[in-house]
């Protein structure tokens, strides 16, 4: 493989950003506490993230960092794992060398590398690794395993596993390849899961706590003398049994409650889009025009974005439980700036196309960095730094 200036650069910048995660990050907060399950009789739990915890037993195992290196060591080993993989995708299909700094100047100034909640940046590193393995020809074997693993890494993730192996197995042409690569797949699958159906808890857990807690965060904004009422996400739950009697799980919300379920959902798919909109700006655009390509020149998907799309299976609960926060797309921004500047390379290199093209990644490299420069400023040692809803 042939050394890229780009490589240098991802390189730089990775060292830097593990420096700051070593030297500012604080204690342990929120969903983050996943990092402190060590080697003892208790399976995780489904909803806990079963591969995530594992891969903490494991850290922990090996390193046996005290309480306050735990979460520096394992922030910086998510940090790692998420743009390792991403930039090699990424490489391999950005031919020209400003397009992939473009690329890793978006990456690493969107913050997303130093989220607080590792189990986010896990998700996008093992998901653009089944991604890269798949087009770069890697044994079926392989590709099987680390969906498999990537399955189990955060609830939700099952459903974007089967799709993404969906159209992995679409794709073989061996039949017997095929075949073996479903077994290798649902076998493990079956071994990651089979001490939760044993002795674990096997439950989805939250879906009726994140669909109350998100339900009055968007709905609050619409009432009247809602400034009175303080909702937080601790003390919701007075008002959900207020509003919703009778319910004792995320079904009964549906089958009682459907036209609020529905208003809930319409919500939820509002405020996600704001979210994706307000994190992707000047790149939205490009993945419009990736779109409009497609289904009106008649421009085939490469290998990767029907990956990629398969992939995007995963917001669907976001829509139903909840509304997409920007950390959850974490696992997904370096996915969408990969298309769009492979959209960029492709099919906007001539002519007016060129100098639009430049106007949208400069203006969305611009802002980035602007927001990054911000965040920095603001910064407070002491706790959940980077933080967004």
């Amino acid at each position: 493989m042939k050394l890229r200036a780009s490589d240098i650069f991802v390189f730089f910048c990775s060292i830097l950003a593990v420096a700051f995660i070593v030297i500012n990050t604080g204690a342990i907060v929120h969903d983050q506490y996943f990092i402190q399950t060590t080697f003892s009789w208790r399976y995780p739990k489904l909803y806990e993230g079963i591969s995530s915890c594992l891969l903490a037993v494991a850290v922990n195992l090996l390193a046996s960092p005290s309480a306050g290196q735990v979460n520096p060591l394992f922030k910086s080993l998510a940090l790692v794992i998420y743009v390792l993989p991403a930039y090699l995708l990424a490489r391999k299909y950005l031919r020209k060398e400003l397009l992939l700094a473009f690329f890793v100047v978006l990456l690493f100034g969107s913050r997303m590398p130093f989220l607080w909640l590792s189990s986010e940046l896990l998700c996008g590193g093992f998901l653009s690794l089944a991604i890269l393995g798949i087009v770069s020809g890697w044994h079926y074997a392989a590709v099987a395993v680390i969906l498999a693993w990537f399955a189990f890494l955060k609830p939700e993730m099952p459903l974007v596993a089967a799709a993404v192996m969906g159209v992995y197995l679409f794709g073989l042409k061996n039949t017997r390849k095929r075949v073996w690569s479903a077994v290798v797949f649902v076998g493990a699958c079956f071994l990651i899961i089979l001490p939760v159906l044993l002795w674990g808890d096997a439950s989805f857990g939250r879906s009726l706590l994140s669909f109350g807690q998100h339900y009055f965060s968007v709905i609050r904004e619409h009432q009247a003398g809602s400034e009175d009422i303080v909702i937080s996400w601790e003390n919701y739950a007075a008002l959900f049994r207020e509003n919703f009697p009778g319910v004792n799980s995320f079904a009964d919300v549906i089958i009682k409650y459907p036209y609020k379920f529905v208003d809930a959902s319409a919500l939820f798919f509002v405020r996600g889009l704001r979210h994706f909109t307000g994190l992707f700006q000047f790149l939205v655009p490009l993945l419009v025009l990736r779109v409009y390509f497609y289904f009106r020149r008649r421009q085939q998907l490469q290998d990767f974005e029907k990956y990629i799309l398969a992939s995007l299976v995963g917001l669907l609960p976001m829509v139903v439980f909840a509304y997409l926060h920007i950390r959850y797309q974490a696992k997904y921004y370096p996915l969408l700036v990969l298309c769009a500047l492979y959209f960029v390379q492709e099919r906007m290199n001539r002519g007016w196309l060129r100098g639009v093209a430049a106007l949208l990644i400069i203006s969305a490299v611009v802002v980035q960095l602007w927001r990054f420069t911000g965040d920095m400023a603001m910064f407070d040692p002491s706790g959940s730094w980077w933080f967004p809803d």
